[in-house]
């Protein structure tokens, strides 16, 4: 087999797939100890999808630019925050001939390019959680760390699908576990969040909450940081300022947060023929396609 990828980037991607399906295989392993520490649950799960994560993407980044791209002041390894802006500065900025590769074989390179992009929104959230695993000790529930987890799959098979990648990711396992709805995840720990009594479980509920959206809010730095200040020194300052993010964004399924809100009805009760609400669907702005077409399908003449 022709080498199509350099060593370094067919290391990263086989370490990449090693701790992904370390992960995976975790995940289906029956739970036999009694933990003492409920906050450390399943935090091996998203440490491991975390390192995944970051090992998928500086592959991307040493692809490019060579071995030096994964080093600062070129003594010390990236941080993955770093790498990660590196990559979707790639990813954004008008095609290279070195980045042709992401794309080799495809008949619409560019909106490839789009779909990786997409794929590496919530990685930010991701990268946070695996330093607060790794470092904290703090786990979240199995079904955010399956949601993790199939984030980097996801990335992993977008990857694959350009032939000079592809042979390199042949061997990734499938993930037999059928998706859990995003909205019963979303419902589980916003009723968790609600019962929480201190700021600690508060903080590492609303960590776990940004994870699963299915849309990660516009990347503002203050929130950002919030969020990492919460898994070290959790304030009720960054606690309120997170509910606010959540609430702006999800108005409809985050009302509840803050304790005041009443529940929406999801289906109109004069009219027997309506079609119940979708929740999880309302918005006070259409910002993707995706939710505009959803817009034009409900406002459209019969």
């Amino acid at each position: 087999m022709p080498q199509l990828l350099t060593r370094s980037t067919v290391r990263l991607l086989e370490a990449s797939m090693d701790n992904l399906s370390l992960a995976m295989t975790a995940a289906a392993t029956p739970v036999r100890h009694s933990s003492k520490s409920s906050e450390a649950g399943f935090a091996g799960l998203i440490g491991l999808a975390g390192v995944a994560a970051e090992q998928a993407i500086s592959s991307i980044l040493i692809q490019i630019d060579g071995d030096g791209a994964a080093f600062a002041d070129g003594n010390r390894y990236k941080t993955a925050g770093q790498v990660l802006a590196d990559v979707r500065h790639i990813l954004t900025a008008p095609p290279v001939a070195r980045a042709a590769f992401l794309t080799t074989g495809i008949d619409q390179p560019e909106e490839h390019r789009q779909a990786l992009r997409l794929a590496l929104e919530p990685f930010t959230l991701l990268i946070s959680q695996r330093a607060a695993a790794l470092h904290g000790g703090l786990g979240v529930s199995r079904g955010v760390a399956l949601v993790a987890i199939r984030m980097v799959h996801h990335f992993l098979r977008l990857l694959g699908q350009s032939q000079r990648i592809n042979a390199y990711l042949k061997s990734m396992p499938d993930l037999p576990e059928p998706p859990t709805e995003p909205t019963l995840l979303l419902d589980e720990l916003i009723a968790r969040f609600t019962s929480a009594t201190t700021t600690a479980q508060k903080g590492v509920l609303l960590r776990q909450l940004f994870l699963v959206l299915p849309e990660v809010p516009p990347n503002q730095p203050d929130w950002l940081e919030a969020l990492d200040r919460v898994a070290v020194v959790p304030q009720e300052s960054d606690i309120r300022l997170l509910m606010t993010t959540l609430q702006t964004a999800h108005p409809a399924r985050f009302t509840r947060l803050s304790g005041s809100g009443q529940a929406l009805a999801v289906t109109v009760t004069q009219s027997a023929s309506a079609l119940p609400i979708e929740v999880q669907a309302l918005r006070t702005a259409f910002m993707r396609v995706h939710e505009q077409i959803g817009g034009d399908i409900v406002t459209c003449p019969h």
